[in-house]
């Protein structure tokens, strides 16, 4: 009886040790030299980016991943993404003009706050750490600005992956040539004077206009032109999308009865917005009406049909004076662009994470003693082919040996690279993945460390065969 109490007391303890050690943060430290008219605001985001930097440097150490290669790839894709903006901000406070030594000033100001702040949010690296809490928050007593913090984290290991492998990716997103925009708008117990203006167009154009400048904007980088679309090309988009890939492909504007604009959708999004508007009450006497917005939207890869964003807007409600006809029409238009644009602000990181087209190979595996050793060769290959974006699935499986469908991104020659630096790569403890005797670069045995070696095993076979000749 004494022993089985024990023995509950061990197991007890021991499961409070697991479950303490899967609840544990991540110790992370950050530090930032401020500046004398920096906001604590701006200073805590700073300490927060650097602590949350070193947690996740951490993290992929311990996940096996490459984080020196991690943060490089991230550093070049922020340069290639902060260059453009760099240059808008150089043309705004005259930089190309001989600038006066207090115009400089101010614009390397204006520059470290924005880099900085944006460098801070890039890729929302925060988006894996799930928690945190703050142990130390102190400024050096010599050094008044250098600042430093002392944090612990929990981190979601599951979304930090697929955050590296994006971010190692050969490939930036994929390119695109066109956003098409078409918007529908809609009114309920309304008529557009109400609005204050007296036709559709005359209230719907602007606010296409300011979507259209801010995508400009806000994008530029990733899409060569926006197009507002009519309703003869939305039929056309909406045509392309259900047309058949291979009769897209040989479909001419001589033969075919419904021609398809082949080369002018390829590599396109297609936005689509819908608004609703609609009055909930009014008061004459104070000559002020109640509004109702609501509505959704859309983006569409037009290559594949898929839904690459979606968004419902909340539905809300506003109070507008109706005294001045042309207030009120700015109004509610201002109102409504900012309702949308405010989360087109997430478009930059969906058209990232399209995902490129992929090329694939057959891989024969050898040696496996249960099928989970597929699956663990699968984990190895997409660590070490992160930067061609390996994904591997099990085709075929029988015995020993099994077939496994590689797909990646890229050209071949790097594919092989990859595949010949894969000898001597572990899969678990004791065992590794090694080149195959037939010496072909797509065929590989799991190999036990306490094994014979393979150019021992290639020697006896030879012999073997000598001595049966």
């Amino acid at each position: 009886m004494i022993r089985k109490s024990l023995l509950l007391l061990v197991c007890c303890l021991f499961s409070t040790f697991v479950i303490a050690d899967s609840n544990s943060g991540i110790d992370g430290e950050g530090r930032f030299y401020a500046k004398d008219d920096d906001s604590l605001s701006f200073i805590k985001s700073q300490l927060l980016h650097s602590a949350f930097s070193d947690v996740i440097t951490k993290e992929l150490k311990f996940l096996g991943l490459d984080a020196s290669q991690f943060w490089k790839s991230y550093d070049e894709k922020f340069e290639s993404y902060f260059s453009p903006i760099k240059e808008q901000m150089q043309k705004k406070y005259g930089m190309d003009n001989k600038p006066n030594l207090a115009a400089k000033k101010k614009f390397n100001q204006r520059h470290r706050l924005k880099r900085l702040g944006l460098k801070g949010k890039y890729g929302r690296l925060d988006r894996a750490v799930t928690s945190y809490s703050i142990k130390k928050m102190t400024r050096s007593p010599q050094i008044p600005n250098s600042r430093y913090i002392n944090l612990s984290a929990k981190v979601d290991r599951k979304l930090l992956k697929k955050i590296y492998f994006q971010m190692i990716s050969d490939r930036d997103a994929k390119e695109i040539k066109t956003i098409f925009v078409s918007t529908d708008f809609d009114i309920h117990d309304l008529n557009w004077s109400e609005i204050g203006v007296e036709l559709e167009k005359d209230f719907t154009t602007v606010i296409r206009d300011h979507w259209k400048k801010w995508l400009s904007e806000n994008l530029k980088t990733r899409f060569g032109q926006i197009e507002l679309t009519d309703p003869s090309v939305d039929k056309e988009l909406e045509g392309y999308l259900k047309a058949p890939k291979e009769a897209a492909v040989t479909a001419t504007s001589e033969d075919a009865t419904d021609p398809l604009p082949l080369n002018e959708f390829n590599d396109g999004l297609w936005l689509k917005v819908k608004i609703g508007l609609s009055k909930v009450s009014e008061d004459m006497l104070m000559m002020t009406r109640v509004y109702r917005l609501s509505g959704d939207f859309i983006l569409v890869d037009m290559n594949t049909g898929e839904i690459v964003h979606s968004f419902d807007l909340p539905i809300l409600t506003n109070k507008y004076s109706f005294e001045k006809t042309a207030q009120l029409s700015t109004n509610i238009a201002t109102w409504i662009y900012r309702s949308a644009s405010s989360e087109f602000t997430r478009f930059d990181e969906k058209i990232a994470a399209i995902p490129v087209q992929k090329k694939s190979v057959d891989l024969m595996i050898s040696g496996a003693e249960t099928f989970l050793d597929f699956e663990k060769v699968s984990d190895m290959l997409a660590i070490k082919g992160a930067s061609q974006r390996f994904s591997s699935k099990l085709i075929t499986y029988e015995g020993k040996k099994g077939k496994l469908r590689l797909k990646y991104t890229g050209d071949k020659e790097s594919l092989l690279a990859t595949l010949a630096a894969l000898t001597e790569s572990k899969i678990d403890e004791g065992r590794f993945l090694s080149k195959a005797p037939d010496e072909s670069p797509f065929s590989f045995v799991l190999v036990s460390e306490i094994a014979p070696a393979l150019e021992d095993i290639k020697s006896k076979d030879m012999k073997n065969e000598n001595v049966s000749q």
